[in-house]
């Protein structure tokens, strides 16, 4: 990790919208292995859940220790990559100095819906997505 943020490789992306959430990971090996950005989010939230905070957008980092709730600001997507930035208590919880940047192949990103389904998990929390 540098002050510029850190750089995910993802050589796959998995999607799933069944069992009540939706869930998005990209991953540097297929199988899991190395780094990984996982978001996911329930379709539907009790009170109990908006009273802990669990009613957004969750986001893990390679690490069960390196995951929050909500906090992404931004998600700029262009033909080389996904672009993520986060308020201060995300990066914090996230162990980030800055963005993340996830490079990712554009023909994965349309073959399996990320885009759309990442607007989905995030939007409903005010994050703003850009397409460039």
């Amino acid at each position: 990790m540098t002050a510029s943020g850190e750089k995910l490789v993802a050589s796959h992306v998995a999607v799933d919208t069944e069992n009540g959430l939706y869930v998005i990971g990209f991953y540097e090996q297929e199988d899991g292995g190395g780094k990984y950005l996982l978001l996911q989010r329930a379709n539907r939230f009790d009170e109990q859940d908006r009273a802990l905070g669990m009613d957004k957008a969750h986001v893990q980092l390679s690490d069960e220790s390196r995951s929050c709730y909500g906090g992404i600001s931004e998600i700029s997507v262009s033909h080389d990559g996904i672009r993520f930035s986060f308020d201060e208590k995300a990066a914090i919880a996230l162990d980030l100095n800055g963005p993340l940047y996830i490079d990712v192949d554009e023909a994965l990103l349309s073959s399996t819906g990320a885009i759309d389904l990442m607007s989905k998990i995030c939007e409903l929390d005010g994050t703003k997505i850009s397409r460039k």
